[in-house]
């Protein structure tokens, strides 16, 4: 099957895969009984055309935003670290447009599996967050031990996240940045 045009992998994999899961897992823990009387088509359009893909493209770049997030907070004490930033940044646009089409996929790819682990490492944390929050309030009836699946999921995702940052996306960004000579 192929993906429309505006669909790629790397956008499925990296920005709605994990809104979907959070949209799904939540339906699944919290909104079960009530699906029975919804209408099934309204429930799968929301999720899979509207929740899963906002939600996802939403941590994606929550997560994207961190660095620069630090970078604020810890303002001028540190300016060579906001200067490696921007200088990435720049780097990594200049690549984009000299990449062959095989090339970007490759690295978009990588990107990918890496917003994938974060992204959804954040999502279980944020599951974690709402099941807690449910818990202390007593209105959930859920036995507190379901909040370690959603501790290690996410700690396993994070560890992942790690991998490949340093041992997929780097090395290949890096790579690529030499091969075209951009400094």
């Amino acid at each position: 099957m192929d993906l429309p045009s505006f669909l790629n992998r790397s956008d499925f994999i990296g920005k709605y895969l994990p809104g979907y899961v959070l949209v799904v897992l939540y339906i699944l823990l919290f909104e079960f009984d009530k699906i029975s009387s919804l209408d099934k088509d309204i429930i799968t359009a929301l999720v899979f055309v509207v929740a899963g893909p906002t939600l996802g493209y939403t941590i994606t770049q929550f997560h994207r935003s961190l660095p620069y997030i630090r970078s604020a907070i810890i303002g001028d004490k540190d300016d060579s670290a906001k200067e490696e930033l921007k200088k990435t940044v720049r780097r990594y646009a200049r690549l984009k447009t000299l990449l062959s089409v095989e090339e970007k996929s490759e690295l978009e790819l990588a990107e990918a599996e890496y917003d994938f682990s974060i992204s959804t490492g954040i999502v279980f944390l944020l599951l974690e967050a709402i099941i807690f929050y449910h818990i202390v309030i007593n209105d959930l009836k859920l036995d507190p031990l379901i909040q370690i699946p959603f501790l290690v999921l996410a700690g396993c995702l994070f560890v992942n996240a790690h991998y490949q940052k340093t041992r997929a996306y780097y090395p290949l960004f890096s790579e690529f940045v030499k091969k075209y000579k951009i400094t």
